[in-house]
């Protein structure tokens, strides 16, 4: 029943009926409106969640696999991140081309700070993001030049990388490679601030 002197609103459950007549439940207005709201809350997400079974026993692809339109952005992101990757893996296979035309050790080791760039982009990543041209966009402005320096590099790198490898007879010019082999991943490193921060951009907040 409901007690008009003290805004309150009694409540005797079904579970109740039986029990002695003083187990009834008091409860406010408020607390009545917060229970009744956590109840359509609990009925949306069954609807839902059936719904999505529903959609699943039919063969309908499931979120995970429903890019909608970041299909696009995925595509290309996919592109850009190989093709960071591959002066990454050229540099991984020098230690192994000259390991028999190094004088020792501590030459070959020499040839580790090829992976420096990738470690430290943190240092120049801020300028990344705060320097480019209106015109083509603050990701574009970087990502269409490091293409064009990554590009020539590794065509200009094949005609001295054959004398630094040793390939005559002679030894291993470690110096000369890491030299090349260093700017070429700085370049790359530089796209990978460029590019993780369009991923940010480009893709929606669900993916």
């Amino acid at each position: 029943g409901i007690n008009a002197e003290y805004g309150m609103v009694s409540l005797i459950e079904e579970d109740d009926i039986s029990g002695p007549i003083d187990l009834k439940k008091t409860e406010t207005v408020h607390d009545l409106r917060n229970r009744k709201i956590v109840a359509e809350k609990k009925m949306e997400d069954k609807e839902k969640m059936g719904g999505e079974i529903e959609d699943n026993k039919s063969g309908k692809s499931t979120d995970f696999f429903d890019l909608g339109p970041d299909l696009y952005g995925v595509i290309v992101l996919m592109v850009l991140y190989i093709l960071q990757g591959v002066p990454l893996g050229l540099a991984s296979s020098v230690p192994i081309l000259i390991q028999k035309n190094v004088k020792g050790y501590s030459e070959q080791a020499a040839f580790s700070i090829v992976t420096y760039p990738f470690s430290c982009k943190l240092l120049w990543a801020p300028l990344v993001d705060c320097f480019y041209a209106e015109r083509l966009g603050r990701r574009k402005s970087w990502l269409v030049p490091l293409q064009y320096a990554i590009g020539a590099v590794m065509l200009y790198i094949p005609s001295v990388i054959e004398d630094a490898l040793g390939a005559d007879g002679g030894g291993a010019n470690v110096k000369v490679l890491a030299l090349w082999f260093t700017f070429l991943t700085f370049l790359a490193a530089t796209q990978d601030i460029a590019v993780d921060g369009w991923a940010l951009s480009m893709l929606s907040k669900r993916n």
